[in-house]
């Protein structure tokens, strides 16, 4: 019998509350008055940028715009290195429209982007540091998942850079909101939501395996590139109402092996000058297999990757929803073999937990 992820009313008033508590508990208490002196402060570099997106964002709705603008000023303001970034426009109206007050949503919207649960603020500073790691980790994740998938991108050579950055970057707020229509568009948007605040990132790669997984057929059936390409971008938006379901079954149990102890190794492809690559083996366990540099070249050694991934594990036991402790957390090193074909790298298979 398949299973099925419950489906739960939750009411906006109890949904604020639920936010709130999750995502201020680390900076507790906030008055209205820090919000109200920035956001009554010229910004000279950013003012001009947000006032052409906000009529952008789900237009239509005229008691956005003059909303969001008060709340994006401020949060440029207080994040100067971040200044303003597309996409962060849909995640603050989304927040609004929950929320419903100036303050709280500013509050909130700090909150995810500087706390170190969340450090949303890395999807929006100017190299864009979480967006590289979260589109790379979907590549390799799409290879060991959806391989027939997979291989139609490579002969296009399409990557998530093309794909998934508006997902990420507006947390799927673009795509399906917005969030109070009513429709089951914008209440899955809700439930990703949800998932999200008491989770982390971990359920928005999760999320996007699940959109894919459930166009794949059709992805698949495309006779053109162009054809691909353009059902590739729009999957989110053209999603079918009886599929809101499947997605939520599949984030919470289809791609439930995609946990954060995977994702951290693959983050540290990205600082460690390496190359993973994720498979399932016969027995339904994830395989990762991974290429270190050796130490003369640019980057991380293989001891030194190895030791830098100890060090986030047992980092990641001291924060608040890590359940398992460091050593559950820690890949097991399975074995290690060279490369037949080059005496420069080396391999380290592990098998996720």
């Amino acid at each position: 019998m398949r299973r099925r992820s419950p489906s739960i009313h939750i009411p906006w008033t109890l949904r604020r509350s639920i936010y709130r508590s999750v995502i201020l508990q680390s900076v507790g208490r906030k008055d209205r008055a820090e919000f109200d002196a920035l956001a009554a402060k010229p910004n000279p570099m950013c003012d001009d940028s947000i006032s052409r997106d906000i009529y952008r964002t789900h237009p239509g709705r005229p008691d956005l715009p003059s909303a969001i603008f008060k709340i994006l000023r401020a949060i440029a303001n207080k994040h100067p290195s971040m200044g303003y970034c597309q996409g962060i426009n849909f995640v603050a109206a989304h927040l609004w429209l929950i929320h419903g007050d100036l303050g709280a949503t500013f509050h909130i919207l700090d909150a995810l982007l500087a706390d170190y649960r969340f450090r949303m603020i890395d999807m929006y500073l100017p190299t864009l540091p979480r967006l590289r790691i979260m589109t790379y980790q979907l590549d390799r994740l799409v290879g060991a998942f959806l391989p027939e998938l997979n291989r139609l991108m490579r002969t296009y050579k399409v990557g998530a850079k093309f794909y998934a950055t508006h997902w990420f970057m507006t947390i799927f707020s673009y795509d399906l909101g917005p969030c109070d229509a009513g429709t089951p568009r914008s209440k899955l948007l809700l439930e990703i939501w949800d998932r999200f605040v008491c989770d982390g990132w971990g359920v928005i790669i999760r999320a996007a395996l699940a959109f894919l997984k459930i166009s794949e057929e059709h992805l698949l059936a495309t006779s053109t590139e162009e054809e691909f390409l353009r059902s590739l971008r729009t999957l989110c938006g053209r999603i079918k109402s009886d599929d809101c379901g499947r997605v939520i079954d599949l984030i919470d149990f289809g791609f439930r092996s995609v946990q954060e102890s995977l994702l951290d190794q693959l983050a540290l492809d990205v600082t460690c000058d390496r190359c993973s690559e994720v498979k399932m083996g016969e027995d339904g366990e994830l395989r990762i297999r991974q290429r270190y540099p050796e130490v003369e070249h640019t980057g991380y050694g293989k001891a030194q990757a190895e030791s830098l991934a100890s060090l986030v594990s047992s980092f990641r036991a001291w924060f608040p929803w890590s359940k398992s402790g460091p050593e559950g957390d820690r890949l097991p090193l399975k074995g290690t073999s060279a490369d037949s074909n080059s005496s420069t790298s080396s391999f380290s298979e592990y098998v996720i937990p």
